[in-house]
């Protein structure tokens, strides 16, 4: 006997988007006496990118929902930035309400908050940012600000995404929360590592990283649990992650780093030839640009920059005479206490 099967309205199909998630109390609360009104959770499921339009056409036809907040003062954004919409979405609520934005509930979040907490995507956070920037400067009630969120959630997030695509969307978002926070003070907003050193580790395009070194020059000597500066942290990166290119521009912005010794009295030279780094492309340039930075011995062997190439196989005579010639005098002193 073969078994009833039920037929699903169309309605029913629309409303069948959340599959998995539970109602927001906003959703819980919309008990609209219009039978005409249609239910707000019609209304977020039509906010994904595959049926934003018919979102957009819910919006204009019922602009007064797009308008309401609950009994804790959270606007219908702060609900939607909650539920992965498209950026489509969030802009024709904003064209219909556009002071919710800023709009802050009991805790004090603004809706911004709730989307970098809610792994609202990129795009949606990048427009958020570019629309109203003074959003990254507003706390809730415990004095965390959108920084504070995104900065480690971006940390995270570049951990362990592997796709490129990905990857660059996330710097895009980055450099939107850096263009609206070039005026203020990032000491209350610094992730468990300096910007710059999220730079070095996560592939950072060479247009953002100068625009970081611009914005914010004293973080070049920021320092991560092993006291190196984030150059040092980047001469011990993989060249696919920190190309020739980035540690050039770098150093370029201000050759002293290279005279910056970490914890273990190691300088970017040291680390550069310890870690195998391109001898054209990073070595030698280091070397030009701070010539005494061959004079310093490894803190942690006591070589001198010259003997660690003598231990490196790839290292030629042309490579240790390019480097002798320059310090010629501390080759010298060495020879005659060897005597």
């Amino acid at each position: 006997m073969k078994a009833h099967k039920r037929s699903i309205s169309t309605l029913d199909q629309l409303n069948f988007v959340l599959v998995g998630t539970t109602k927001t109390r906003f959703e819980k609360e919309d008990k609209s006496d219009d039978d005409d009104s249609r239910d707000i959770n019609l209304f977020f499921s039509r906010s994904k990118r595959v049926n934003c339009n018919d979102f957009v056409n819910l919006c204009t036809k019922y602009p007064w929902k797009c308008k309401r907040c609950d009994r804790k003062g959270r606007s219908f954004l702060h609900h939607l930035v909650q539920r992965q919409p498209s950026v489509l979405s969030v802009s024709t609520v904003l064209d219909i309400a556009p002071d919710t934005i800023m709009k802050q509930d009991c805790d004090g979040s603004i809706p911004i908050h709730l989307a970098v907490i809610n792994g609202a995507s990129h795009q949606v956070i990048q427009y958020l940012i570019n629309i109203c920037p003074e959003t990254v400067k507003v706390e809730n009630r415990w004095g965390y600000s959108v920084c504070s969120f995104l900065f480690d959630r971006c940390v995270v997030e570049l951990s362990y995404m592997k796709c490129p695509h990905y990857r660059a969307n996330i710097w895009k978002t980055i450099e939107a929360l850096l263009k609206a926070i070039v005026h203020t003070d990032l000491r209350g907003v610094r992730p468990s590592i300096s910007l710059l050193h999220m730079a070095t580790d996560f592939a950072c395009p060479i247009g953002i990283l100068i625009e970081i070194l611009k914005d914010f020059p004293a973080m070049t000597r920021y320092r991560d649990e092993k006291g190196r500066i984030p150059l040092a942290r980047a001469a011990v990166a993989p060249a696919h992650v920190v190309t020739p290119q980035f540690l050039q521009t770098m150093i370029e912005f201000d050759p002293t780093m290279l005279l910056e010794q970490d914890y273990d009295g190691r300088i970017p030279l040291h680390l550069a030839i310890a870690f195998n780094r391109e001898w054209d492309m990073v070595i030698k340039y280091m070397i030009q640009q701070s010539p005494g930075s061959i004079r310093i011995p490894d803190g942690m062997t006591g070589l001198y920059p010259f003997m660690m190439l003598c231990n490196k196989s790839w290292a030629s005579l042309s490579h240790l005479h390019d480097t002798i010639s320059l310090c010629t005098d501390v080759f010298n002193h060495y020879q005659v206490e060897r005597k």
